[in-house]
């Protein structure tokens, strides 16, 4: 379509994971963390949307995927000018919603509006002008799968991290975050939080993974954030809720 070229779309999205052997351990590690990207990418970072409910096993992404195809066509051709050269206005819409099992749309809502009303309406309607879907698959026994797609028009290099919503973390289990790029750029991670500071947050590798502390910090959540090594100014966060861990007790462990 006339035009296309000038929107990005995090269907451009480059998940790179770099691996530095300095001892056998290390290698490993690294080798671990590459193989959890890979899989973290397949199962709940598909390109633009996000999985938010529960699969039950079964392989939604080839399902989610040619889904996204025809909401990202449809979506080309109500694009407004604003986001169309030479404006190139920028701005991100994430909106959550419903699948159900005859492939219709339920449930839907605005996650995180552009703050121009001409782009969230352009990604409502590329979703509602796709419905209805195929069928869900016939081994999903759920009654429906829950979505969270992202329209990005015009956007720098690192547009997101995922998972972004409803992270939550066990204390002293990991979490893999992936960055969602447009383009291969470096990436420099932190953990911060308004009850702890340091180590006491939790700590976060060079590939994202990120591992809640033993003791729980007070408020029990953290930001973990992604910023490009070259514009410290591009940068994303997301909230992380950490749990205490059952103990034989049936009491939390902090």
């Amino acid at each position: 379509m006339k035009h296309a070229s000038y929107i990005a779309l995090a269907f451009w999205i480059t998940c790179s994971v770099f691996v530095f052997a300095q001892t056998t351990a290390t290698a490993e590690a690294d080798k671990h963390e590459s193989q959890t990207t890979t899989q973290l990418y397949l199962e709940r970072c598909g390109n633009n949307f996000e999985i938010l409910s529960d699969t039950m096993g079964v392989n939604f992404p080839p399902y989610i995927t040619k889904a996204m195809v025809h909401i990202r066509n449809n979506w080309y051709n109500l694009i407004p000018a604003v986001a169309r050269a030479p404006l190139m206005k920028q701005g991100k819409v994430s909106i959550e919603f419903n699948i159900l099992r005859n492939g219709s749309v339920s449930e839907m809502k605005i996650a995180e509006p552009s703050g121009d009303t001409s782009l969230d309406r352009a990604a409502w309607a590329g979703i509602t002008t796709s419905s209805p879907f195929s069928p869900l698959p016939n081994e999903f026994s759920g009654s429906s799968i829950r979505l969270l797609a992202h329209f990005y028009y015009n956007p720098g290099a690192l547009v997101g991290i995922c998972p972004s919503k409803n992270v939550v973390v066990k204390a002293g289990t990991s979490q893999l975050f992936v960055p969602q790029l447009t383009k291969a750029a470096g990436i420099k991670w932190a953990v911060s939080g308004s009850g702890c500071v340091g180590e006491v947050c939790g700590t976060i590798s060079r590939n994202g993974l990120y591992t809640a502390p033993l003791t729980i910090p007070n408020p029990a959540f953290v930001n973990v954030s992604a910023t490009l090594e070259s514009d410290s100014t591009k940068t994303q966060s997301v909230k992380v809720t950490i749990l205490g861990v059952q103990d034989c007790s049936g009491g939390d462990r902090q």
